[in-house]
């Protein structure tokens, strides 16, 4: 799915764009982690890299109203928390 890339200063993921739909819609396939720390959208970031081709669906899930997926941010930091 994802290819891990650890900078001196902070984490990346790589993800194509079938993932990062994924991702945005909380999917249940995508791992509790990337749900809970989904900085695309939850976060005031730009992406490092973003293809002009997906600026227009990628603003389109980062500006939607946070009670959209309210619910399932939070299933996802319970399923995420229940393993510890």
């Amino acid at each position: 799915m994802s290819r891990y890339i650890k900078s001196v200063w902070r984490s990346h993921y790589c993800l194509e764009f079938h993932d990062v739909i994924e991702k945005m819609e909380f999917d249940e396939e995508i791992t509790p982690y990337l749900k809970i720390f989904n900085d695309d959208i939850l976060a005031n970031i730009d992406p490092i890299v973003l293809d002009n081709s997906f600026k227009e669906v990628y603003l389109k899930y980062k500006n939607r109203d946070f009670k959209e997926y309210l619910k399932p941010y939070l299933e996802a930091i319970i399923e995420y928390y229940e393993v510890f």
